[in-house]
């Protein structure tokens, strides 16, 4: 049997990195905690965590610095 050509496109390959790499870390803690801002990021994060089968326990911390729509979207996302 030949080997199968399976190539990744460059978004697939980092997408797969970084799933990787939380779940290393997540592996590390008993009860792993998300600094959660409610951005693209951070709800990815947390999706791909919960995906996984983790509880995900988000904490998010209002800011002056911090965007009215990020604050927003966090607290629908709770």
């Amino acid at each position: 049997m030949s080997a199968i050509d399976y190539q990744l496109t460059q978004l697939d390959q980092l997408e797969a990195e970084s799933s990787h790499i939380m779940r290393e870390v997540a592996a590390e803690f008993e009860r792993p905690v998300l600094l959660f801002s409610g951005g693209a990021d951070s709800t990815l994060t947390a999706i791909r965590l919960a995906e996984a089968g983790w509880a995900v326990h988000a904490l998010s911390i209002v800011h002056d610095g911090r965007p009215e729509r990020e604050v927003a979207a966090a607290r629908a996302l709770a």
